[in-house]
């Protein structure tokens, strides 16, 4: 009986050895070189309420707005017609949108109305280890100003690192959520933070917002053409003011044709245009944020000029936030970085801007574009390469292997070139599993991650929708490929991309009440 009982105890100890063994295995397969929490900030999709009902964005696009208030659109811009009074049109056009975007506008200081608010953050839950990507997103009001939202995210920080055990966070900021994380670091410095990544980053700014808050938009008769041709809609009325469009371009006639069009445009453009940004998107802050630093006193001017006692708050705030985090952005990361903070860049190029604004022919993910989201990288015209001049320079000054196969993109110009990843092939608003992968790599190991670090993942990859992987660029683009579509912009920019289509489309339903 006694030895039966030691055997079982013995057989009792191995199996339980051996148990604790698969254990520590098991645990040892999930145990990274670099375990910290991750604090996310997407781009500017927060919905913002009042009283339960959504505010912003406002979820009408322009064409369902033009379509409700067709009839005083159309009486306002034939009186524009008859008498070239475009402040006739404006005005109308102005108090329609105010039906639909002055519940989530904010005052002229940039202070949003009583009652308007997100759903913030969930409270950190508890974890220690296997930190995923999304365990702890900080939620923020894509409407406000980044420098004052800094407290908020500070105040999240300081929670993650309390219900977590850890001395420093990782953290993540695609799109308007990177000016967010840069307002942070500019404000309260790098001592919480082990790893920063922007991610198809606006935190140098966005041409589309730059250019458009400062009036720099194209207006020439073959951008019309294009645009009238390509996004106007499938339906009879749309092909038949193309083919209008068109052939009065093609012939060079007046008319109802692109001279005319363009001739309204330019007008609108110095009446209107300015007012109806204050009524929309100019009397935030965040939107100031995704200004670039080359356009932002001219972008004041056009806003503001003659309204500058009125929107004195607001200007004050944007003040702030472009002298204290976008004008010494670039010298704070080197420093963060030199001090042992780890960085790093994932910008997207080859997909194009529409073709509203000067720079609608640069290099871009179809709303940030390559020199901004990667922090200073050289390229070439859209559907353009470089050209062999510029390749045998980069041979003498040593810098051809920074440039892309496909002879694109060069990446010696960036502030971290050996820290930025290239992603070709991809729209600014897709996030593909593929990337995320791509980050968790960077933020599970230890030490600063280069392009030279994982081979999967090299400096230059191109994504492939289908298949949903990246896959090294070995050659150039063939002739007549392009990236993904741009598209339409999102909600973030509806205003501003749809100044051609609300014209047109007026234009379009004249036509449609004469045929």
């Amino acid at each position: 009986m006694k030895m039966m009982l030691k055997k079982s105890v013995s057989v009792l100890l191995v199996l339980v050895t051996l148990f604790g063994m698969l254990s520590m295995s098991a645990a040892a397969a999930t145990t990274y070189e670099n375990d910290l929490p991750t604090v996310y900030l997407v781009g500017a999709t927060q919905t913002v309420y009042k009283n339960g009902k959504q505010v912003w964005p406002v979820k009408e696009g322009i064409d369902e707005i033009l379509l409700d208030n067709r009839n005083e659109l159309l009486s306002a811009f034939t009186s524009s017609l008859m008498s070239s009074d475009w402040s006739i049109y404006g005005d109308a056009l102005g108090e329609t949108l105010d039906k639909y975007y002055s519940a989530g506008r904010l005052d002229n200081n940039g202070n949003p109305k009583k009652g308007t608010d997100i759903k913030h953050s969930k409270t950190p839950t508890e974890k220690t280890s296997n930190f995923g990507l999304k365990d702890y997103m900080f939620n923020y009001d894509p409407r406000l100003d980044p420098w004052e939202t800094a407290v908020e995210l500070k105040e999240y920080i300081d929670d993650v690192l309390a219900v977590t055990g850890k001395k420093k966070v990782n953290l993540i900021g695609r799109c308007m959520g990177a000016c967010f994380i840069s307002a942070y670091l500019c404000r309260y410095g790098r001592s919480k933070v082990d790893t920063v990544i922007y991610y198809a980053s606006a935190a140098k700014g966005s041409k589309i917002c730059s250019e458009l808050f400062s009036g720099k938009l194209n207006f020439d008769t073959a951008t019309i053409n294009n645009y009238a041709s390509e996004y106007m809609g499938d339906d009879e009325i749309s092909a038949l003011l193309g083919a209008i469009v068109n052939v009065t371009y093609t012939l060079n006639m007046l008319g109802m044709g692109t001279d005319f069009a363009s001739d309204i445009f330019e007008q609108l453009s110095v009446e209107v245009f300015p007012d109806l940004l204050r009524r929309t998107y100019a009397n935030m802050p965040s939107y100031w944020a995704m200004v670039g630093e080359d356009d932002y006193e001219d972008a004041k001017n056009y806003i503001f000029g003659g309204y500058e006692e009125e929107y004195a708050g607001l200007i004050k705030k944007i003040d702030n936030y472009h002298n204290k985090v976008k004008v010494p952005l670039d010298k704070k990361l080197k420093q963060y970085r030199s001090d042992g903070m780890k960085i790093a860049v994932i910008a997207k190029y080859n997909v194009p801007f529409l073709p509203l604004i000067e720079s609608s022919n640069v290099q871009a993910d179809g709303k940030v574009d390559i020199t901004e989201t990667s922090f200073g990288a050289t390229a070439a015209e859209y559907g353009k390469t470089f050209t062999v001049d510029y390749l045998n320079e980069a041979k003498e000054k040593g810098t051809i292997d920074y440039v892309s196969d496909d002879l694109i993109v060069d990446a010696s110009s960036c502030l971290f070139p050996n820290m930025t990843w290239f992603i070709r092939d991809i729209d600014h608003s897709e996030i593909p599993k593929v990337i995320d992968t791509l980050m968790l790599k960077i933020l599970r190991s230890k030490g600063q991650k280069s392009v030279r670090s994982f081979e999967e993942y090299p400096r230059f990859t191109s994504y492939d929708s289908e298949t949903g992987k990246l896959t090294p660029i070995t050659g150039t683009i063939p002739s007549g490929t392009t990236g993904n579509e741009g598209g339409g912009l999102s909600n973030l920019l509806s205003v501003f991309s749809s100044f051609f289509t609300i014209i047109l489309n007026v234009i379009k339903l004249l036509i449609k009440q004469t045929v």
